[in-house]
């Protein structure tokens, strides 16, 4: 969950992991909260996690 001043306005799965492979899905961001680079920020973080 990404989260601006206390309030969700992302969010994404990371669906699998392994050794070699990972997957995330379920990304979403509302349409009201879009357009602002949420979804790029969370993907992104979560890309750093599992590295």
């Amino acid at each position: 969950m990404w989260m601006v001043e206390d309030r969700p306005v992302s969010m994404a799965h990371i669906a699998h992991r392994s050794p070699r492979h990972a997957r995330i899905n379920a990304v979403y961001t509302p349409p009201a909260m879009r357009k602002n680079g949420y979804a790029s920020a969370i993907v992104a973080e979560l890309c750093s996690v599992l590295l």
